[in-house]
Parts: C-alpha cells; structure tokens; sequence
C-alpha cells in the first residue's frame, strides 16, 4: 500500500478507471471520489469504485496522501 487515502476528482472514464486499477494494485487503504455529477458519484459508490463520495471537492482532499485532478 502506497497511500493511506486518495481523492480522485473527477469519476467519469478517465476517473473511474484510474480507481479501479488502484484498487486491483491494492495501492491504497481508502478511495474518495467527487464529481459535480451526481449519477457518477452514484454508480461508483455501487459499483464498489470508491470507498466514499465526498459532498465537495475541498471534503474530497482532506486529510488526503494524494489527489488526482
């Protein structure tokens, strides 16, 4: 494990997609998602991708080891 938490902005593909390889490499304890649109932040949250969807992006990155914009 790399990171402790990570903030990924952004769910869309490229977000998304990124999480889930993090996830599968087991490069982080915890996974905090935040996307201005909400049915993203929704089917992650479902489909397992992030650990937490966070209400805005400040919630998002804090206490973060890294953030990915």
């Amino acid at each position: 494990i790399l990171f402790s938490r990570v903030a990924i902005i952004g769910l869309g593909l490229l977000g998304s997609s990124l999480a889930r390889a993090m996830r599968m490499q087991h490069m982080c304890e915890t996974i905090v998602g935040f996307d201005q649109n909400s049915q993203h932040m929704e089917y992650c949250q479902k489909e397992a991708i992030t650990d937490v969807c966070a209400g805005s992006a400040a919630e998002a990155v804090s206490g973060c080891d890294l953030v990915v914009l």
